[in-house]
């Protein structure tokens, strides 16, 4: 949905299908989750280049696609890919006049927006969880 309330156009992808994995389609876990965002930035990104005007990419991860979330194992991958997918995407347009954001959840996407931040969370009660999550991930790292 492309949205002008900001004064800046920006595309909003929610596409978060909030299912176990347990008899769901893998193929269409995967379409609507990740490959809806890949179709989602291949339509509008162009659109936002062409127009010159500027603009924000705004996808709708999940913290599960950070921390592994048991029985989910599908939908964290998905999630995870929206992730990487937003990050080299803002790697890629940094220093143009469009900005690109993935959210967790829409109650702080305002501001994140305007605040033009990369990752968006609004559940701090996950912050110990994912500060465990990367403390194991940089554990396993050789000392230099």
């Amino acid at each position: 949905m492309l949205n002008e309330s900001l004064g800046r156009r920006f595309a909003i992808q929610n596409l978060g299908e909030r299912a176990v994995t347990t008899g769901i389609s893998i193929v269409r876990l995967i379409g609507v989750n990740l490959m809806g965002v890949v179709h989602s930035c291949q339509t509008f990104l162009p659109h936002i280049k062409a127009h010159g005007e500027g603009g924000h990419i705004v996808s709708t991860a999940s913290v599960s696609g950070m921390i592994p979330v048991p029985g989910w194992a599908i939908h964290n991958a998905a999630k995870a890919g929206i992730i990487a997918l937003s990050q080299t995407l803002a790697a890629e347009l940094e220093g143009t006049s469009i900005g690109v954001s993935v959210l967790g959840v829409a109650e702080k996407v305002m501001h994140g927006i305007k605040e033009n931040q990369l990752t968006i969370f609004s559940h701090p009660e996950w912050r110990s969880a994912l500060e465990e999550h990367y403390q194991r991930m940089l554990a396993a790292y050789p000392k230099a």
